[in-house]
């Protein structure tokens, strides 16, 4: 391990997918208040641009990723991530969690030597093998998801921590974003949002588009369908995605909403395959003075179910097993599953579940940095640095 000059460690932290980069945006944020550690921070694309966003200093990684069964550019993406680990000598390595391919937070993992690795994890049991070395600690969203990581690093230390994403979100008022959501769509009875993935090499993903906006149009044909793109989506599949929706004589349009909560706080029902924003909308319903919409889980097609079991190892949603969320398993059911989501009923069953079942993410990124810091002063001689 590098030496602690100074007395302030030196944290890399790498990110490549959304989830995982605001997830480390906390730990960053709060990071640099208490001016624990020289930061070194890392990212891929989309990664990049939102923490460019967010104001922070960032050095690309530019090798890009693979998937987990391709060899042929895996020697350079692990080539880049020795070279930036010699380059910058960081005393720990914490990466945000992405997939299911596979580049350079798990290639810095891969390179770290006897550097403590740590890893955000973003949904429930998420561990990607990556180049063959897992990162020494998990923190995890709570107990389901420490039981599912567990056979899957049984090497690794498990932290139940919360969610460090939604400690901000935690102060968000989702009543007011619902209002402003639903004022710039005029005249819509009932808002639909079908929350996109980049899961076009699946065929069952544009058919499950098509069957989810004619079976809202069979219960309700006023309703507006909105389309939230994923970030790795091109604008040929946002279009494509559109032109999949646009079946039936519902008003179809791209969800613009600056952030994904207004989107998830405004809509009477969600829609996705298995996004993980799912749980975005659980933290706002806990936090909600009055139910918000309810969920849905489209696992109907069998290639997108088969893609969803390969890379999650789950047989389920885990907030569908938590009752936060309604997982759909057949296309012919899609149809009563949407009655039963627009039923005030079933709204507030899911908004009391919510305040049973959500783990409060108050001093989650408090507990992160503070394994960080307990770990690093094991190994450090010259031990003059603490959180306050």
């Amino acid at each position: 391990m590098s030496e602690i000059r100074g007395g302030k460690p030196r944290l890399m932290l790498s990110a490549n997918d959304p989830g995982a980069a605001h997830h480390l945006c906390e730990v960053i944020r709060y990071a640099v208040k208490a001016d624990l550690f020289e930061l070194i921070l890392l990212a891929g694309s989309p990664a990049f641009a939102i923490f460019k966003q967010a104001g922070f200093a960032v050095h690309p990684f530019v090798s890009g990723r693979i998937g987990q069964q391709d060899s042929n550019r895996a020697p350079a993406i692990l080539e880049e991530a020795a070279t930036l680990i010699s380059t910058f000598e960081p005393n720990a390595i914490l990466v945000g969690l992405s997939g299911p391919d596979r580049g350079g937070d798990e290639a810095l993992v891969a390179q770290s030597g006897d550097i403590p690795t740590y890893a955000i994890q973003d949904f429930w049991g998420d561990v990607n093998p990556g180049f063959g070395k897992l990162p020494g600690t998990y923190f995890v969203l709570d107990e389901m998801a420490a039981e599912f990581t567990r056979p899957r690093a049984p090497l690794s230390r498990i932290i139940v921590t919360g969610s460090a994403r939604h400690a901000a979100t935690a102060q968000l008022d989702p009543m007011s974003l619902r209002k402003v959501f639903r004022s710039r769509i005029n005249d819509a009875e009932l808002i639909a949002v079908f929350f996109g993935q980049p899961l076009w090499h699946l065929p069952g993903y544009g058919v499950t588009l098509s069957k989810t906006a004619k079976a809202l149009a069979r219960v309700r044909p006023s309703a507006t369908i909105l389309y939230r793109a994923h970030p790795k989506e091109s604008s040929q599949e946002r279009q494509k995605a559109l032109d999949c929706l646009n079946v039936t004589g519902l008003f179809v349009a791209e969800d613009d909403a600056r952030s994904v909560e207004y989107s998830l706080c405004g809509a009477d029902v969600s829609f996705t395959c298995f996004s993980s924003c799912g749980s975005d909308l659980a933290y706002l319903n806990c936090n909600s003075t009055a139910p918000l919409g309810v969920f849905l889980c489209l696992l109907c097609e069998s290639d997108v179910r088969q893609f969803y079991y390969n890379t999650s190892h789950l047989k389920d949603m885990p907030l569908s097993m938590m009752g936060l969320a309604t997982t759909v398993w057949q296309d012919d059911a899609i149809e009563s599953a949407i009655r039963i989501a627009l039923e005030e009923s079933e709204r507030e069953r899911i908004w009391y579940s919510s305040q049973d079942k959500i783990v409060e993410p108050f001093g989650t990124v408090e507990r992160i940095v503070q394994t960080m810091v307990n770990d690093l002063l094991k190994y450090e001689v010259h031990s003059n640095f603490s959180v306050n």
